[in-house]
């Protein structure tokens, strides 16, 4: 059963969440653009549960 969540997860990161992380690694350098990521993340959130 471990070995099969942890391979899940695995997966997971390989197919979401790396592209997450590639796309998103600017800083909000103003609240627009901070609210634009916030949102971006809580998205990702979302869909890694």
């Amino acid at each position: 059963l471990f070995q099969e969540d942890v391979k899940q997860v695995l997966d997971w990161l390989t197919n979401h969440g790396e592209v997450f992380i590639r796309k998103n690694t600017g800083v909000g350098r103003n609240l627009q653009k901070a609210r634009v990521y916030q949102k971006s993340h809580e998205h990702f959130e979302n869909v890694a549960q």
